[in-house]
């Protein structure tokens, strides 16, 4: 499947992101301040057409579930992710070609 434009954003009865068909989103792809989030699967999701924004999901300890995420056309933010350690944010963050600037900060999670 192939969107214009998604919104996970908000919601704190929201535990879970899974849209397994999904492979390219044109637009924004924005996944912000849900408490309760603990896991993004979208598995088969190579690329977002403008912003790719993960922050404020305070609960979330992993990127897995993006995978196979390879581009991300202008901007990607990886913020305050409580559980969610900012080495592996990082790593996560150099094996995806951004078009434009990438911030990762501010994830405070335990790292393995």
């Amino acid at each position: 499947a192939v969107v214009g434009h998604t919104n996970s954003g908000a919601n704190p009865s929201l535990t879970g992101l899974n849209v397994p068909a999904l492979i390219s989103v044109s637009a924004d792809v924005p996944v912000s301040d849900n408490a309760s989030l603990a896991s993004i699967a979208l598995p088969a999701l190579s690329s977002v057409g403008h912003d790719l924004d993960i922050s404020l999901n305070p609960t979330l300890a992993d990127l897995e579930g993006l995978a196979s995420l390879t581009s991300v056309g202008n901007y990607l933010s990886i913020q305050d992710n409580d559980s969610l350690c900012q080495s592996d944010a990082v790593a996560f963050t150099a094996a995806v070609s951004v078009g434009g600037n990438a911030q990762v900060l501010g994830n405070d999670g335990p790292c393995n």
